[in-house]
This record gives structure tokens, C-alpha cells and sequence, in this order.
């Protein structure tokens, strides 16, 4: 029943679960860490909506680039090329999704069959680095949203 429970909750097992760190503990009212200037410059190929605007020159930001666009997809969940392929269209502004497929795939972000037709997203650690990207880009994103309507302003 135990392993059910951690199964659950996305361990292997129940000693997987035992093993894991604890949770960070109110991670949301922290302060995000500061950016080094390779976040910086990674977090500048994105518009204020969170697409990709253009894909970086740079080994070191486009690594940084494809974490960003890892977190479009969802954990323990079988994607066909069509539906990575409409996530990745949606995450950039140049027109070029199978660029960005295969360097998931290079940076081993995500998986795939020999035959293209399942995806997967692999579990990974981001560095210390990419978290304050990840964090400055979704904090970004959120200010740039626009606020939903409630139901008595949609009427």
C-alpha cells in the first residue's frame, strides 16, 4: 500500500520516496536568487510573453533557453510528435519547432522512440543557475498577463 502511495506521489517506490530531499519550505515568499549574466542574457531572447524570440548563438544560452521550454510539458505524460510540435510552436516567435525538439532531445530534457512517435519528458535537476531563470521567467511572464475576467465582468 506504501508503494502505492509514493507511486502516487511520482516515486518509483517507496524508498525512492524516503530517499528524496524534503520539500523547500516556503519557496514561494523567498526572494528569487540573482541572475549571473548568462541568465541575463538567456532571459533577453524572450518576449514579454514567454516565447523564444529567437534561438541564442551561444552553447551555454541555449541550454538555458531549453530548460525554459522543458517546463511547457508535463511529467509522466506519452506526447506524440504532433502534440511536442504544438507546445514548441506556441514557445517560440521564429518558426523553427523541430529545432528546438531535437535540442531537447540533445540536452536530454526529453525522449523519444526510434521512431519519433512517443515523447517524454525526462526528470531532471536543474543547476542553481537555470532555478533563478526558470523563476525570473515565469515571474516575467506573470507580469505580463493579462488578468482573467470574473464572471461578472464577462456578462
Amino acid at each position: 500500500m506504501q508503494n502505492l502511495i509514493a507511486r502516487a506521489a511520482g516515486f518509483r517506490n517507496l524508498q525512492a520516496l524516503k530517499a528524496a530531499p524534503p520539500p523547500p519550505a516556503a519557496a514561494e515568499n523567498a526572494p528569487p536568487p540573482p541572475l549571473s549574466t548568462n541568465a541575463r542574457r538567456a532571459l533577453m531572447q524572450f518576449d514579454s510573453a514567454g516565447r523564444l524570440v529567437r534561438w541564442p548563438t551561444k552553447y551555454s544560452l541555449q541550454k538555458l533557453a531549453t530548460w525554459t521550454l522543458w517546463t511547457r510539458f508535463e511529467t509522466r505524460r506519452i506526447y506524440s510528435e504532433r502534440e511536442v510540435n504544438a507546445i514548441l510552436k506556441q514557445a517560440n516567435g521564429f518558426d523553427d519547432h523541430a529545432t528546438l525538439r531535437r535540442e531537447l532531445v540533445n540536452h536530454r530534457l526529453l525522449t523519444r522512440k526510434s521512431d519519433c512517435s512517443e515523447y517524454r519528458k525526462l526528470p531532471a535537476r536543474p543547476d542553481d543557475e537555470t532555478r533563478a531563470l526558470i523563476a525570473a521567467w515565469r515571474a516575467g511572464v506573470r507580469l505580463h498577463r493579462k488578468p482573467r475576467r470574473t464572471a461578472a465582468q464577462r456578462v
